[in-house]
């Protein structure tokens, strides 16, 4: 509340602002979904870094969890909505990783199931 009052007072439009704040919401919601297609497409998960992923996933649920104690309706809607995306494509790219890993004899052959470092 005391953002918009300040934006208010030094002549921010609030409506930009606003506008700002969906269009990256909208394009971090999307940040990994072009390598969960490639992922799915190619059926092979040998070029994903788990270490990435795993810190992707604890940052969406860091995040989830400050913009619930912030509590600010608009950034608590926005930052749920869009980490909660995130988190699930992360997810998704893990799971895919086990599932490819187990299933591909290149994966199997290059070591552990979930290296951290790749």
């Amino acid at each position: 509340m005391a953002a918009v009052a300040v934006h208010k007072a030094i002549g921010y439009d609030t409506a930009v602002t606003e506008a700002i704040g969906y269009a990256g919401t909208v394009l971090l919601s999307l940040t990994l979904v072009p390598q969960l297609v490639k992922t799915v497409r190619d059926r092979t998960a040998a070029g994903l870094a788990t270490g990435f992923l795993l810190a992707q996933g604890a940052s969406c649920l860091i995040f989830i969890v400050y913009a619930y104690r912030l509590g600010a309706a608009p950034v608590l809607t926005q930052s749920v909505t869009c980490n909660a995306v995130v988190l699930f494509n992360c997810l998704a790219l893990l799971a895919l990783r086990v599932y490819f890993g187990r299933n591909s004899q290149t994966d199997l052959e290059r070591g552990p199931l979930l290296p951290i470092y790749e």
